[in-house]
């Protein structure tokens, strides 16, 4: 009984280390990967800043505008269409009244008389 005890325990021991031994193994594994995503993130970075500062500044204004058009069309209506003839402005720098946005200046004048 007692040998049985000992090897029972020893069993135990060894289970709970290989248990430890794998948790640990797990940690490193992700905090590796976490270190990998910020080096790989850094370098776009560096890449991207390299890469402006190699634009002429022609380039730059043309790029810029290009971003503040992407966020017009992001902030834009939801459905994409003129509030007041539900033409849809894709392509489009739609006039805005209010928080209303139309295809041309004779919607904007419609909808304000509707309104």
């Amino acid at each position: 009984e007692m040998v049985e005890e000992q090897v029972r325990k020893k069993a135990e021991k060894k289970k709970a280390q290989r248990a430890a031994k794998n948790q640990r193994d797990k940690h490193k594994k992700a905090a590796k990967k976490e270190a990998e995503k910020k080096e790989e993130e850094k370098l776009i970075a560096e890449a991207q800043n390299l890469r402006m500062r190699q634009l002429t500044p022609r380039e730059r204004c043309l790029l810029a505008a290009e971003g503040r058009l992407a966020a017009e069309r992001g902030r834009g209506c939801v459905s994409g269409k003129c509030v007041n003839c539900e033409t849809g402005l894709d392509g489009l720098v739609p006039f805005e009244r209010l928080q209303f946005k139309y295809c041309s200046v004779t919607c904007v004048k419609e909808h304000k008389e509707k309104l």
